[in-house]
């Protein structure tokens, strides 16, 4: 699946608020690879961070996710550290 960030944010959040995340979520896990693209060009709020971890960690350590960004290696840090 290859997807951006807004992309996803938008579908969790419509899934969300239609009590279908659930659904959505067990959709995501049976993805081989998932490549969320432009991150770090989306501002979050703090349900929507929560969001993505929450969504992003239920592949950890079970399927391959890749995420892209643009941002110049010294704002990395701040992306990943949520700083």
């Amino acid at each position: 699946m290859f997807t951006s960030i807004h992309g996803l944010l938008t579908q969790l959040r419509e899934s969300h608020s239609e009590r279908t995340l659930k659904q959505t979520e067990t959709k995501f896990e049976k993805y081989d690879l998932v490549i969320c693209d432009e991150f770090g060009y989306v501002s979050f709020d703090k349900h929507g961070a929560e969001l993505i971890f929450n969504h992003l960690s239920l592949r950890a350590g079970r399927k391959s996710t890749i995420i892209t960004t643009n941002l110049e290696f010294e704002h990395r840090s701040v992306l990943f550290l949520g700083i």
